[in-house]
């Protein structure tokens, strides 16, 4: 039987805060009632996500000390990349 979107979105929270834990995909897949691989694959797509958002907040951040250090630049680019940055902190990934 599938899943509902929700559910599935559940599941692979428990997951992620099992394995931030320290338990093993086997534990993981036991507990939830999922297969190994299922809780693998959804343990290496937060991984892979996270480090995608730590990349945007790093050249946030860059962009920022730049446009800073520029005398061209307006406060409104100023503003911008705040705001920019300000969503980036309320993204959740779990």
């Amino acid at each position: 039987m599938r899943l509902r979107k929700t559910e599935q979105t559940e599941l692979k929270n428990k997951a992620v805060k099992m394995h931030q834990q320290g338990k093993f995909n086997k534990e993981i897949a036991k507990e939830l009632n999922i297969t190994e691989k299922t809780a693998g694959k959804w343990i290496k797509d937060f991984k892979q996500q996270t480090k995608r958002l730590e990349t945007i907040k790093t050249n946030l951040i860059n962009r920022l000390e730049q446009t800073l250090k520029d005398k061209t630049s307006t406060p409104k680019d100023i503003y911008c990349l705040i705001q920019s940055l300000n969503m980036w902190q309320n993204t959740s990934i779990c």
